[in-house]
């Protein structure tokens, strides 16, 4: 208990004293609602693996996807979670304004889970989600190392055209005026 109140003490005189900034923050800039307002897409994590968000249903907020780690990239996971950019009604704060998500995979086979948990944030002109991850194993050292709980960014990978399938025919000189 101790601790926690002299964590939670440090961290607000760093605050005060301007030498931290809230996680998203960007100092001397506008806090305007970030334009996570489309999060499919595919995504890297910091360990490489591959995330791709298929679906967000736009009244629930479900999310739908897969997961497809870098230790094994022949492999996707399924991945379900959900998204929420509501704000509360009235909501007359000034602060800063991010977009919750919180998604799951299961490993099958491997009986591990990790969820991920965190916001959506526009920083310097790039969307990222900044999670932080709980994975669960079903073998470890202990009953103490069951649960490991981490920090992750996640970064939007640029989008890919679509081959097209045929080229386009050429104009027919016959057909155009002189």
């Amino acid at each position: 208990m101790r601790f926690d109140w002299y964590c939670r003490t440090l961290a607000a005189g760093l605050l005060l004293g301007g030498l931290m900034t809230p996680l998203g923050a960007d100092s001397g800039r506008s806090q305007e609602p970030v334009s996570c307002a489309d999060l499919t897409g595919s995504w890297r994590t910091n360990l490489g693996a591959l995330v791709n968000l298929r679906a967000v249903d736009s009244d629930t907020g479900r999310l739908e996807g897969s997961y497809q780690p870098a230790s094994l990239p022949d492999r996707q996971f399924p991945l379900t979670g959900f998204v929420n950019a509501a704000r509360e009604p009235g909501d007359r704060h000034d602060g800063h304004y991010a977009v919750a998500l919180s998604f799951s995979v299961s490993f099958l086979e491997f009986g591990g889970i990790t969820n991920w948990t965190g916001v959506c944030l526009e920083v310097e002109g790039a969307v990222r989600l900044e999670t932080e991850d709980l994975v669960v194993r079903p073998v470890a050292e202990g009953s103490w190392a069951h649960v490991i709980a981490s920090h992750d960014t996640l970064t939007r990978l640029p989008e890919v055209p679509p081959a097209t399938a045929e080229a386009q025919p050429e104009a027919d000189s016959t057909d155009s005026d002189p």
